[in-house]
C-alpha cells in the first residue's frame, strides 16, 4: 500500500499597522499610569519622610525651648525683641527663600533672652581639663545669628572683640545672609560665672608645657580676673556698653605664660559677646538687677572704666530707693531701666532706625556664627605654643557652637497676660486669647504691623481705698520704656524687670492695705513660631508653633 505524504501548510499573518499602533498606545497608556502611580507614591513617601524628620527636628526644638523656660527664674528679666527684616534705608524688606523663589515676603527676625537657674558649663574647650568654666546661673538667648562673608578680614582670624559687623543685616543682598533658607537659629546660654580676684585652687596637672612652672606657685596669675573666667576670654559684664570698657588696670596679672587675655587676638580691647567666640560674663544675677535698678546713668553715658564705678546710691535720686523696690515714678526711670536691659542683648540689632549706629555699636547686626570652623587646620599648622593652639581651636570650634536651628527662615515670640480677646479677634488669635506680637495686614497695604499693648487693657492688681478699689493699669510705657511707641510697622522691645517702677501708693492707699511695691507684670505664656525648610528641597517651608508658660508673678 502506498502512502501519500500531505503537506501541511500553515498560513501566517502579520499584524497589522493600525494593531501595531493601538499596542504600543496602550502599552503607553499603562507606562504613564504606572508612572504617574509611582511618582504619586514616591511623592507621597518623600513627603512623608519629609514630615518625619521635620517633625523629629521640631520635637527636638520644643525639648530644648520647654526645658529653658522651666528653668526660667524671675530673679532676672525677661526682654522680647519682635522686629520684621528691613533694609538699611528703613523700609521693610522682602526676603527670598533662595533665587528661584518667585515669591519674597518681609520675615519676623525675633529675638529672646531671659535668665535661667541650672548647672551650666562652657562650650570652650578648656585650657586644663580640670579647669573648666561653670555656674549655677545663665542668660539664655534665642535669635537669629548672621555669618561673615569670606572676604572678611575676621573670616578666619580670631578676634573676641568683633562686634560683627562684617556679618551685615539679614536679607541684604550679595552676602552669606541673604537667603532666608541659608538663615540658622541661635541658642545660647551665657555663664554668669563671676570670678574677679578668685584665688582658685591651681591643679598640679594637666598643663601645657608654659603653663606648667605657673602650676605649683604662681596661683595669682592663674586667677580668674575681670575678663578671664577659669583661663577663658569672658566680657567684663552682661551689658555692652560695660563690656566695652571695664578692665582691671593690672594687665600683668592677665598674662599667664606666653598668653595676654586681654591682648590675643582682640586687638587690646575687651572680649563681647557679639564676637560669636565667647560665652562667659563677669557678672551675677545680683549685679545685673543692680545695675538696671539703680544705676544713674545710661548706657550711653558709658564712654570709660571710670564712668561705670559711681552712681551707685543705695538711697537713689528724689526720695528714691531702688534697691528696696521704690523709685519716684518718672518717665526718666522707666527709659533708664528699659535701655539697661535692651544692652544686655548680645548685639544692638534693632533694625529699624537706618543709621547703621557707631562703630562701637553697630545698629542691625547679630551675634556671629559659622556653620563649619572657618580656619581649623590652619589654625593647627601654625608653629605655635600648645596653649595658643587650644585657645585657636576652640575660637574655631565656638563660631559653630550657637547654631540651634540651621535653615530656620523666620523666628516669631508673641507674648500674652492671658486677655480674653474680642469676639472680633477670636478667629484671628486662634485660641481666645490676646497674643502681643502678631504681624497683620488689616489694610491691604502690604505694610504688616505688629500688634502691640495697648492702653489700660491689663489690671495686674486692685487696691483697696476709703472709699472702695481701684485697679492698678499696667501702662504700655512700664512694657515698652517709653509713652509715645513707634509705629505698628517698627521693631518694638518689650521688657519686664522685677519691680514695677511707676507704681506710687498714696499714704491712704497704705493704710488701706496696699502693698508698698509691686512686682512687674509679666507675660503669662509665651508663643513661639519658626519657618523650617527641607534640607532636599529648600523651596518647601513648614511651620511649626509652641506655646510655653511663665513663671508667676510674686505675691506683691
Amino acid at each position: 500500500m502506498r502512502h501519500r505524504a500531505r503537506t501541511i501548510r500553515r498560513s501566517w499573518r502579520g499584524f497589522t499597522i493600525v494593531e501595531l499602533l493601538i499596542a504600543i498606545g496602550s502599552v503607553a497608556v499603562i507606562a504613564v499610569g504606572l508612572a504617574a502611580i509611582f511618582q504619586t507614591i514616591g511623592r507621597t513617601v518623600s513627603g512623608g519622610q519629609r514630615i518625619s524628620v521635620m517633625s523629629q527636628y521640631a520635637a527636638t526644638m520644643e525639648k530644648q525651648f520647654r526645658a529653658d523656660f522651666d528653668r526660667m527664674t524671675r530673679d532676672g528679666f525677661l526682654v522680647i525683641r519682635q522686629q520684621q527684616t528691613r533694609s538699611r534705608n528703613g523700609q521693610q524688606l522682602a526676603v527670598s527663600l533662595g533665587r528661584e523663589d518667585p515669591s519674597p515676603r518681609v520675615r519676623r527676625v525675633d529675638e529672646l533672652m531671659f535668665f535661667a537657674r541650672g548647672e551650666f558649663e562652657s562650650m570652650r574647650t578648656p585650657v586644663n581639663p580640670e579647669v573648666v568654666a561653670r555656674a549655677g546661673s545663665a542668660a539664655i538667648y534665642y535669635g537669629m545669628g548672621t555669618r561673615q562673608p569670606e572676604s572678611s578680614n575676621e573670616y578666619g582670624t580670631p578676634n573676641w572683640a568683633s562686634t560683627n559687623q562684617a556679618g551685615g543685616w539679614l536679607g541684604e543682598a550679595n552676602g552669606p545672609n541673604q537667603f532666608a533658607s541659608s538663615w540658622t537659629l541661635l541658642r545660647r546660654a551665657t555663664l554668669l560665672a563671676k570670678g574677679v580676684n578668685t584665688l582658685q585652687q591651681i591643679p598640679r596637672t594637666g598643663w601645657t608645657t608654659e603653663l606648667a612652672r605657673y602650676s605649683s606657685f604662681d596661683n595669682q596669675t592663674l586667677a580668674d580676673r575681670q575678663c578671664r573666667i577659669a583661663l577663658q576670654p569672658a566680657a567684663a559684664h552682661l551689658f555692652r556698653s560695660v563690656a566695652r570698657v571695664y578692665w582691671e588696670n593690672n594687665a600683668q596679672l592677665y598674662r599667664a605664660g606666653p598668653i595676654n587675655w586681654r591682648d590675643a587676638w582682640g586687638g587690646g580691647q575687651l572680649p563681647r559677646l557679639a564676637s560669636g567666640y565667647v560665652d562667659i560674663v563677669n557678672a551675677e544675677l545680683g549685679d545685673i538687677r543692680n545695675v538696671v535698678e539703680g544705676f544713674d546713668r545710661e548706657p550711653s553715658q558709658i564712654n570709660t572704666a571710670q564712668d561705670f564705678d559711681r552712681d551707685f546710691g543705695t538711697n537713689g535720686r528724689n526720695g528714691s530707693d531702688p534697691m528696696a523696690g521704690v523709685f519716684d515714678g518718672t518717665i526718666g526711670t522707666i527709659t533708664r531701666m528699659h535701655e539697661w536691659m535692651r544692652d544686655a542683648l548680645p548685639t544692638n540689632s534693632d533694625m529699624s532706625n537706618a543709621n547703621p549706629g557707631s562703630a562701637n555699636d553697630p545698629k542691625g547686626v547679630r551675634m556671629r556664627y559659622e556653620e563649619a570652623p572657618p580656619n581649623y587646620l590652619g589654625v593647627l599648622t601654625q608653629n605655635s605654643p600648645a596653649t595658643t593652639l587650644i585657645l585657636r581651636r576652640s575660637d574655631q570650634v565656638m563660631l559653630t557652637s550657637p547654631a540651634f536651628v540651621p535653615r530656620c527662615t523666620e523666628f516669631i515670640v508673641e507674648w500674652t497676660f492671658g486677655e480674653v480677646a474680642s469676639q472680633a479677634d477670636q478667629t484671628a488669635t486662634g485660641d481666645g486669647l490676646v497674643w502681643y506680637g502678631r504681624s497683620k495686614d488689616d489694610d491691604n497695604d502690604r505694610r504688616l504691623e505688629i500688634v502691640r499693648y495697648e492702653n489700660g487693657t491689663y489690671r495686674p492688681f486692685a487696691r483697696q481705698t476709703s472709699g472702695g478699689s481701684a485697679a492698678w493699669v499696667l501702662q504700655p510705657r512700664v512694657v515698652y520704656g517709653r509713652t509715645a511707641l513707634a509705629s505698628e510697622t517698627e521693631s518694638q522691645t518689650a521688657c519686664f524687670g522685677w519691680t514695677d517702677p511707676t507704681y506710687q501708693p498714696s499714704a491712704e492707699d497704705l493704710a488701706a492695705g496696699a502693698p508698698r511695691s509691686l512686682p512687674w507684670a509679666w507675660p503669662r505664656m509665651i508663643r513661639i513660631t519658626v519657618g523650617l525648610v527641607d534640607e532636599q528641597n529648600p523651596t518647601v517651608e513648614e511651620r511649626f508653633q509652641w506655646v510655653f508658660r511663665l513663671p508667676p508673678d510674686p505675691k506683691p
